[in-house]
C-alpha cells in the first residue's frame, strides 16, 4: 500500500476540513510516495519517537502535535527542530499530524475522554471542540479528579482542581489539551467541572472566585496522549493486516512531579 492511501484513509477517520483556520494539520514531511514500510502513531515528535520509528522500520509517522507549527526560516541540525526534520529526512520518514481536526473528530480526543471517564447523554457543545456529558453516581470534585487520574491512567501528584474540592459534582464538561477558554461555555451549559489541561494562574483563580464550575487541569500529555494507541487502533482496523500500525511506547510526559 503506498503512503497517500494510508493518508487518505486518515483523512477519512478526522477530516481535514474540522481542523481550525490557525492551525497546520497535514503534511509536516513528505518524502515522496512509495510503499508504506510502517505507521508509527505518537503525540508528537520527539528523539525517542524517531529512534522508535527506525527501529520498527517505519516510513511515515502520524502525530497528533504538528511538527511544524509556524513558518521555519532555516533548517539548523543544532536546535531541537532541525536535527528532528534533517533525522527524519535522512531516514526516509514522513510525517503528517492531525491536530484540531482530530480534537473535533467522531472517535477523536474528546470522545475518547467521555468514553473513558464513563459519562452518559454526551453532547458536543457549539465550539466542535468541547464535550459536555453527565457523570455516574454522586461525586465530589476531588472524588472526580481522583477517577480522572484513574481512567486516563494519571499520576494524582500530576492533576490539579482549581476550585472548591467538596463541590458535588454531576455534569461534566471536557476539552483536551489546553482548553481552559471554553469553561465558561461548559459552565452556561450546566456543568459544575470542567476536564481540561494547560490551566493558567489566572484563570485558576477566576475558576476558583467565582465558584460557578471547578476545573480540572489534567494536563496537556495527560488529556491528549491517549491519541497514539486511539489513532493506531482505527487505522488498524480499516487498513488490515497488510499494514504495520504501532503505537508509539516512547511516549513521555516532559513534566517530572516531586
Amino acid at each position: 500500500m503506498k503512503i497517500s492511501e494510508v493518508i487518505r484513509i486518515t483523512d477519512e477517520i478526522c477530516p481535514p476540513e474540522l481542523a481550525e483556520e490557525w492551525d497546520n494539520c497535514g503534511w509536516q514531511i513528505k518524502c515522496g510516495d512509495g510503499d508504506v514500510t510502517g505507521v508509527l502513531t505518537a503525540l508528537e515528535i520527539t528523539g525517542a519517537v524517531i529512534d522508535e520509528a527506525v527501529s520498527r522500520g517505519a516510513n511515515l509517522i502520524i502525530t497528533h502535535h504538528p511538527l511544524i507549527f509556524q513558518g521555519i526560516k532555516s533548517i539548523d541540525i543544532n536546535t531541537v527542530l532541525g536535527n528532528y526534520i534533517v533525522r527524519l529526512v535522512n531516514n526516509g520518514i514522513s510525517v503528517y499530524s492531525c491536530h484540531t481536526d482530530f480534537d473535533k473528530a467522531e472517535g477523536g480526543n474528546n470522545d475518547y475522554i467521555g468514553e473513558a471517564l464513563e459519562l452518559t447523554d454526551v453532547r458536543c457543545l457549539d465550539d466542535g471542540f468541547t464535550r459536555v456529558g453527565n457523570i455516574k453516581g454522586d461525586m465530589t470534585a476531588s472524588e472526580f479528579a481522583a477517577f480522572v487520574c484513574r481512567k486516563l491512567n494519571l499520576g494524582e501528584r500530576s492533576v490539579r482542581i482549581c476550585g472548591d474540592p467538596d463541590k458535588h459534582v454531576k455534569k461534566a464538561g471536557w476539552c483536551s489539551g489546553a482548553g481552559a477558554d471554553f469553561a465558561e461555555a461548559a459552565a452556561k451549559a450546566g456543568c459544575d467541572v470542567f476536564v481540561t489541561g494547560d490551566v493558567r494562574y489566572h484563570e485558576a483563580r477566576e475558576a476558583a472566585e467565582a465558584g460557578r464550575i471547578v476545573i480540572i487541569d489534567a494536563g496537556h500529555f495527560g488529556t491528549e496522549v491517549s491519541f497514539g494507541e486511539n489513532m493506531a487502533g482505527k487505522l488498524s482496523e480499516r487498513l488490515g493486516a497488510g499494514v504495520k500500525v504501532f503505537s508509539s511506547a516512547a511516549e513521555k510526559e516532559p513534566f517530572a512531579y516531586l
